[in-house]
């Protein structure tokens, strides 16, 4: 793989994107105020700076790719979930539970992309169809906790306790996609998926 060239990653609030998300909430639900999203924002990007380069560029190593994006926004809003395009973390955690949201959501946001280029767009097909019995929910998160698995074995200072990370959900569509990465191996799953966009 050619020398890549990493992604800028500007986090951002809106209002009105975040005030959506307020009106939305539960009633039980104490939705952060204003101040306190930005000041979090402000604390953890610091946090983010010190850690970034080295994520972002095993992202890239582990698939044999570059980023196909020069800059991508993360917008933190206060509640509600988090997903990959528009990039949007909720604000729950502290930094480090922060931090494992963002590069889950990151793998989805890089597979996504370049899932667009000719030489990966076949891949997803082939490895949607080897689980075509499984939830779209499941499929997608296979590759998901293989690569953040291999992310913990590279890169274990970076990663907090078992509990902090966000593969560790109650949702039966992320613990069977989890299953199916543990019962392949997740080397494997890796090794599997990166062959067949570079036959």
């Amino acid at each position: 793989m050619k020398k890549t060239k990493l992604p800028k990653i500007v986090f951002r609030y809106s209002w009105i994107y975040d005030d959506l998300r307020r009106r939305k909430a539960m009633p039980d639900f104490k939705y952060p105020e204003i101040k306190e999203i930005k000041k979090f924002t402000w604390g953890f990007e610091k946090y983010w700076r010190l850690r970034e380069k080295k994520v972002l560029l095993a992202i890239s190593q582990i698939f044999d790719l570059s980023w196909a994006e020069a800059e991508i926004l993360v917008y933190v809003v206060g509640g509600g979930l988090s997903y990959s395009d528009p990039l949007t973390v909720s604000l729950r955690g502290g930094h480090q539970y922060f931090f494992n949201t963002i590069v889950h959501e990151l793998i989805h946001r890089f597979l996504a992309v370049r899932t667009g280029d000719q030489e990966v767009s076949h891949v997803i097909k082939k490895w949607e169809k080897k689980y075509q019995t499984e939830t779209i929910t499941t499929k997608n998160h296979i590759i998901i906790y293989a690569t953040l698995a291999k992310l913990h074995e590279l890169l274990p200072e970076l990663f907090g306790d078992k509990k902090e990370r966000p593969g560790n959900s109650f949702s039966p569509e992320y613990v069977r996609a989890k299953e199916i990465a543990v019962e392949l191996g997740y080397d494997n799953v890796l090794q599997q998926f990166k062959k067949q966009y570079q036959k």
